[in-house]
């Protein structure tokens, strides 16, 4: 073991690297709570701007604002499931990183797989390719679990479905809608089985949703993306600062590495 001196050093230096994830994790939380809260606002509880001069309407979901719709989920949001690949072909050295289950947290994406392959198969479907921003949602298990993906590229397997808006500006109303506490609700309720949760995208598509209009729509996009985008780049930098202060950890305990000042690795 280093000297006691040299441990309160190394101590130091780690836990620069500690504060700053903290830091990250609490604005992570901070930008996702605004973007939900006003999600809630706008189109749950129908407090949007100009609210005061629309007038609510009988639907198939009770009141809704005057010009609104109810829909079909598959009309609004597409679930693409993931591609059955096959566990013979998996590897720890491969060259591409699957996304399973078990990547999907709730509200967080979990970057670390597992299981890999060498090759892509030739069949497999282009929205299998998940890129940083792409949104998954949980089939299995804890059903409706959702979060962004970063630190990609990867690959999709089954038991998770992409979700992509029919809506290219849609992008940041989805990701709000299925982390909503009601949608996950209705996600399990849909669900079946008998050992754990399945939930089927064919059932989930035909689920009633309440549509609002396009420009407001656009309107929440503008004002929440910008959220998202800076949580993903915060999501971004967690990754490579945990990464950074665990090889830091080995080479400073090792001797491998000395710093004189803790500063300098900040």
């Amino acid at each position: 073991m280093p000297a006691v001196e040299e441990q309160r050093h190394i101590s130091g230096v780690l836990s620069a690297y500690d504060d700053l994830i903290d830091n990250n994790l609490r604005r992570i939380e901070i930008l996702e709570s605004m973007a939900r809260s006003l999600y809630q606002e706008w189109f749950v509880n129908f407090r949007f701007p100009g609210h005061e001069d629309v007038t609510l309407v009988p639907s198939s979901l009770g009141e809704i604002p005057e010009g609104w719709e109810v829909k079909k989920l598959g009309e609004v949001v597409q679930l693409k499931s993931g591609f059955p690949f096959k566990s013979s072909v998996f590897s720890l050295e491969g060259l591409h990183r699957l996304v399973t289950i078990r990547n999907v947290q709730d509200g967080g994406f979990n970057p670390s797989c597992d299981n890999k392959i060498d090759e892509l198969p030739a069949n497999l479907p282009s929205h299998c390719v998940l890129e940083d921003g792409d949104i998954l949602l949980s089939l299995t298990g804890n059903v409706g679990r959702v979060c962004l993906v970063f630190g990609g590229p990867f690959l999709l397997n089954q038991r998770v479905s992409k979700l992509v808006a029919a809506e290219r500006f849609d992008w940041a109303f989805i990701f709000c809608m299925f982390r909503d506490k009601a949608m996950r609700v209705q996600l399990e309720q849909l669900s079946n089985g008998v050992a754990q949760q399945n939930l089927s995208p064919v059932l989930a598509a035909k689920l009633g949703v309440v549509s609002a209009p396009p420009k407001m729509r656009q309107r929440f996009a503008v004002i929440v993306e910008p959220m998202l985008d800076q949580l993903q780049i915060l999501q971004r930098s967690v990754m490579n600062l945990r990464r950074t202060r665990d090889l830091l950890l080995t080479r400073l305990l090792s001797g491998e590495l000395s710093i004189p000042n803790s500063s300098d690795l900040l």
